[in-house]
């Protein structure tokens, strides 16, 4: 079976560059859980892919990449798409869920670049000019870990590329499809955990604290970079590579020139406390199991609990009359202890039973006392305004880092820098080569544009009906670390 689908390039584009260069795409779909079905791309009419954030900066601090998403329409005359057509080879299979590896090969130069990897969530019929085509949405890795919770407990002096690694193997992450690598990071975390969080919220929590990043690559690898990393590749572009239209926000839009930060310094309270009590009598058969998810308190905090034990009562009554019956109702319980525990009492005494207590006893973990750090430019505020930054995470856990993550934004983020964005045609070379957060060397002497970037956000948009070109258009962002 051919694993590539043959189009040409467009040869309409300002500047110099390669033309009309053949591209094989492939768009294979593990339809039974393996990647033998076929290329798709064969019956593709048209694809766009979208990956990356719109934006470096946001209202709350740095904007996390987007999910990446890509939309392909095929050709569906004879009902291959279509899970009610028994006749279809996919019949059976034409689900959501569906594993998907987008890759396009420069065949003259006979390189193959990844465009993304993810999953289908969704396939809809549809009518183009009174032809019979189907709509597949594909969305890569970071939709995974929104449809995922995690509960984490605590870590402690963990390093600091060590949380998404946890995250994102507590959503049961398919390694064999999507590696992941998260670069070092030497510097330690005193106390974390995630308890019952959204996992991709989680993450994004702990990236603003760090100012780090994460996304899904588009070779399928799940990414954290902290934010003194470098770059994997670099790629050198000037005016004559690109399209004629080049967006630049204007500079009042970038500037941030008040940075806060909270610090949320924990400590170990050593209680020895009950940090949660039932508070009803919930009833057992014999046979069945009590599961319960206690979230703990002490005084007004939601604190972590370290050190916890459990202390139960079964009886045979509601009011804690008749037998005892807790020798045969063992409690178990989950070693990860976070904001709160996961209990389960089996009843194993041979009648209905009555739990009468039940109690979490330990010490607590959490921020008496939250500070803010505050660094400024009064040159920058008295040319462009008052524009503030806050990070609020939780995970800025000492002043001293605040200081210098504060320090530091103000310096590179006082004055204006431009964000280019930028648009490719008939490149295969130059437009599939980067992926996000790699870096561009870029020269535009008309615009005043001459340094490094990064790459923000990718889009691919074949033009034409037939397919015969692709658009690529990259938003670059500052780069702000050497």
């Amino acid at each position: 079976m051919a694993l590539y689908s043959a189009f040409k390039y467009s040869a309409e584009k300002y500047g110099q560059g390669e033309q009309t260069a053949d591209l094989l795409w492939g768009f294979t779909v593990a339809w039974d859980g393996y990647y033998g079905w076929g290329n798709e791309a064969n019956r593709m009419v048209s694809l766009r892919v979208r990956r990356g954030r719109n934006a470096l900066l946001g209202k709350g601090g740095l904007n996390p990449y987007a999910i990446g998403e890509a939309v392909g329409i095929f050709d569906n005359s004879d009902g291959r798409y279509d899970p009610y057509n028994a006749a279809s080879p996919l019949y059976g299979h034409i689900t959501p869920g569906k594993f998907v590896r987008i890759v396009v090969r420069d065949e003259p130069n006979t390189t193959t670049y990844g465009i993304m990897r993810g999953t289908i969530a969704d396939i809809q019929p549809i009518q183009i000019g009174g032809k019979e085509q189907v709509r597949i949405t594909i969305v890569d890795g970071l939709q995974w870990l929104r449809d995922n919770s995690v509960n984490l407990g605590l870590f402690q002096s963990i390093q600091k590329g060590w949380p998404v690694l946890y995250i994102t193997a507590a959503t049961d992450w398919p390694d064999a499809e999507w590696p992941r690598d998260a670069q070092a990071d030497a510097t330690t975390q005193v106390y974390w955990w995630a308890w019952n969080q959204n996992a991709l919220e989680a993450i994004r929590e702990w990236d603003a604290a760090e100012w780090a990043v994460s996304f899904h690559s588009r070779d399928g690898e799940y990414m954290w970079y902290p934010n003194d990393y470098t770059h994997r590749r670099t790629l050198a572009l000037t005016a004559g590579d690109l399209l004629a239209e080049v967006g630049r926000p204007q500079p009042w839009e970038v500037v941030r020139n008040i940075i806060r930060i909270n610090v949320n310094t924990k400590v170990l309270d050593s209680i020895n406390a009950i940090i949660w009590a039932l508070q009803d009598t919930p009833s057992i058969a014999d046979g069945a199991e009590f599961y319960i998810e206690p979230l703990f308190k002490y005084e007004e905090w939601r604190p972590c609990g370290s050190s916890v034990t459990f202390n139960h009562t079964v009886n045979a009554q509601a009011d804690g009359g008749g037998a005892d019956l807790t020798a045969d109702c063992p409690l178990t319980y989950n070693a990860q202890i976070g904001e709160g525990a996961q209990i389960t009492i089996t009843n194993n005494s041979g009648s209905l039973g009555y739990v009468t207590l039940l109690t979490v006893t330990g010490d607590a973990i959490y921020a008496p006392d939250v500070n803010v750090i505050e660094s400024t430019s009064q040159t920058s505020q008295a040319d462009y305004g008052k524009r503030a930054l806050h990070i609020k995470s939780r995970w800025v856990e000492d002043t001293n880092y605040a200081i210098a993550l504060a320090d530091w934004l103000i310096s590179v983020l006082a004055d204006p820098a431009q964000y280019p964005i930028i648009q490719l045609e008939d490149q295969p070379a130059k437009q599939f080569y980067l992926d996000l957060y790699d870096r561009v060397e870029l020269t535009i002497n008309p615009l005043f544009i001459a340094g490094n970037y990064r790459v923000g956000a990718i889009e691919h948009q074949t033009i034409g009906e037939s397919c015969q070109g692709v658009r690529t258009i990259m938003r670059l962002e500052p780069y702000m670390k050497d």
